[in-house]
């Protein structure tokens, strides 16, 4: 899916405005990426609905009542669960409250040992994500994802535009593509937790800030495991009462010290809505912010009931989009008129809110970030 095959002409030529506009100012100050879900599951860790479905799928392996056990079919259907494979079961659901019925199940059955809960917590977390992918030049599915892009965008090369990043994600693996493909000193790359100063964002090192924990999915040595880590929705509540956390306060630094490109969001994510409370209009120095949107769900849910029934719904769409686009083929166009109704709203939505909306696509994003400084 490319963005010129959904937008109108000249919402189209108004997006590449924005883009050039971000790629010329690239090149001066001070810029700090804002990193979401969506960079490392680009890089095949799961999304919230499957992380939570692998971690149910756990507890569901050591509760199998007695008169089961000697059953086949539950184990097959344990093993698909701890693949994932019931995610749609939370697809309705608000995840945080649903990490908040994991929690609240460790949490009885540890006897309420806050230290065993977190870090059983962690754990099952760690086990939903790990992975014995290869970050290494022979990894053409890493390096063409968008994890390997926002890679390159803090290393490429040629050049170092920008070298901090707070990213919301547990994971390291934009610390091991750094170090392993895009050859940055191993000693020049940190990931910084709470337990960890904050940095001079001036200085040319790379500093990944993990704001709501780490949990290592490839091993290394000073990248250990978080005692805890923000994943329920009392977590964000407790973490949003106390205006001095380390976390809030990392987030308030990178916005009165930097300007900032948000990546992997989507504008129903939490951690989104919450960090813009962070951005005001009355900075002394007034800040640029840009944040990079995909149109694959607009489109997806617009042609939601073109695509019940069909059995190869990436293909269907494909040609639905191929025929919305063919002149004198009426078919689509309201579909069309719909989908770009929602860009419009939605970027004059965030432009109020102090943000300048780049649309791309899945398809697209890692080659739109690699054309910002190549």
């Amino acid at each position: 899916m490319k963005v010129r095959e959904i937008l109108f002409a000249n919402a189209e030529n108004e997006n590449r405005e924005v883009w050039n506009e971000l790629c010329t100012k690239l090149q001066t100050e001070l810029w700090m990426l804002c990193l979401g879900a969506g960079i490392s599951i680009s890089a095949g860790l799961p999304d919230w609905h499957k992380l939570l479905a692998k971690i149910i799928g756990h507890i569901l392996s050591m509760e199998i009542p007695e008169e089961y056990r000697n059953e086949k079919l539950i184990f097959k259907k344990i093993g698909d669960a701890l693949a994932g494979g019931y995610k749609e079961i939370f697809s309705g659901m608000n995840v945080l409250e649903v990490a908040e019925y994991v929690r609240n199940y460790v949490y009885e059955d540890l006897d309420e040992n806050s230290d065993r809960v977190n870090w059983f917590m962690n754990f099952f977390i760690q086990e939903a994500c790990w992975t014995d992918v290869e970050l290494n030049k022979e990894n053409t599915e890493i390096i063409n994802s968008t994890l390997g892009a926002v890679a390159r965008l803090m290393k490429s090369d040629r050049d170092a535009l920008i070298h901090n990043a707070i990213t919301y994600n547990y994971d390291n693996l934009l610390e091991t593509y750094l170090r392993n493909i895009c050859a940055c000193r191993r000693n020049q790359v940190h990931s910084i937790t709470k337990e960890d100063a904050i940095r001079d964002f001036e200085i040319k090192d790379w500093n990944i800030y993990h704001v709501h924990g780490r949990i290592p999915v490839i091993e290394h040595p000073d990248e250990t495991m978080s005692k805890s880590v923000i994943l329920t929705e009392s977590d964000y509540y407790k973490e949003e009462q106390v205006n001095y956390s380390w976390t809030n306060t990392i987030q308030s630094y990178a916005i009165v010290r930097a300007n900032l490109i948000f990546i992997g969001f989507s504008g129903a994510d939490y951690n989104f809505r919450r960090i813009i409370k962070y951005v005001g209009q009355d900075d002394i120095k007034p800040r640029e912010r840009y944040i990079f949107f995909s149109v694959d769900d607009i489109v997806w849910a617009v042609f939601q009931k073109e695509l019940e029934g069909k059995k190869d719904k990436k293909a269907y769409l494909d040609e639905c989009i191929r025929q919305m686009n063919e002149p004198g083929n009426e078919k689509y166009s309201f579909e069309k008129l719909y989908i770009n109704y929602m860009v419009r709203a939605q970027t004059q939505y965030w432009k109020n809110h102090g943000l300048k909306v780049i649309w791309s696509s899945h398809e697209e994003l890692p080659d739109d970030l690699d054309r910002l400084h190549l």
